[in-house]
């Protein structure tokens, strides 16, 4: 996102980022934390919901009043984390969304890149250089969001041969990678972006370097929302659907 972002601007262009651990950020006060707090270091589905909702709002708002900007969405999916912009709904969004110039972007870290990212995670985890950072996966998380994707090669529809999995220590793998989010995103327009090599930043992944605006609830919004959410789903509910994510 940094380079994209760099580039764009030197290009001229005005960039705008949506990042999941910064759109999140309106919707965990002290009031809705505590009536629906973390489980096991990750967000609580009832805040994912409510923050999907938004982002699908306000990526059309964007749109509309910034046709010469580009905007750089980081969306993780797994365990439905912007996954409402996977799916395929009749509102005025899903024209941005499903427009030939909006890309989906799928990137695949290599066997080496992988370890390399869960010791920047590490790091991070132990001495944040901002709060953003301080809400990260643990790589603990970030190891069971693998084990998900793991999972799931034993569905044909991934089109990778299952041996067998051991719902503890199956080995991170590219292909399976790969595959499950080009499946997530088989009604968008994808490419697949291995990464096969580390870029040296001693900089926060949240700070770009450049002028950048951000994407980003205002706490009234966020507010009226997650009432809605609550409103309208049960936990239950919203726990099946998030285990559930790959399948919507």
């Amino acid at each position: 996102m940094k380079r994209l972002a760099g580039l764009a601007v030197t290009a001229g262009r005005k960039v705008t980022s949506l990042q999941w651990d910064v759109a999140r950020t309106p919707f965990e006060t002290t009031n809705w934390i505590g009536r629906y707090p973390e489980i096991g270091g990750v967000t609580n589905p009832l805040i994912r919901k409510a923050v999907g909702i938004w982002a699908r709002d306000a990526i059309l708002k964007w749109s509309k009043s910034d046709d010469q900007g580009l905007l750089i969405c980081e969306a993780p999916l797994i365990g439905n984390r912007f996954g409402e912009l996977t799916q395929i709904l009749g509102d005025p969004s899903e024209g941005v969304l499903a427009h030939p110039e909006t890309l989906f972007i799928i990137p695949v870290p290599s066997l080496k890149i992988r370890r390399v990212i869960e010791l920047a995670r590490a790091r991070t985890q132990a001495a944040p250089k901002n709060h953003y950072e301080a809400k990260d996966a643990p790589v603990e998380v970030i190891h069971k969001l693998w084990l998900q994707l793991a999972q799931l090669r034993e569905n044909a529809y991934l089109g990778v041969h299952a041996q067998g999995i051991r719902s503890t220590s199956t080995p991170y793998d590219p292909e399976i990678y790969a595959a499950t989010y080009q499946h997530i995103l088989r009604n968008r327009k994808c490419l697949r972006l291995n990464i096969e090599q580390k870029i040296y930043d001693r900089d926060s992944v949240y700070d770009f370097g450049v002028k950048v605006h951000r994407l980003i609830a205002t706490e009234s919004e966020a507010d009226s929302l997650m009432a809605d959410v609550a409103r309208k789903y049960t936990i239950e509910t919203l726990e099946r659907e998030t285990n559930e994510w790959f399948m919507r």
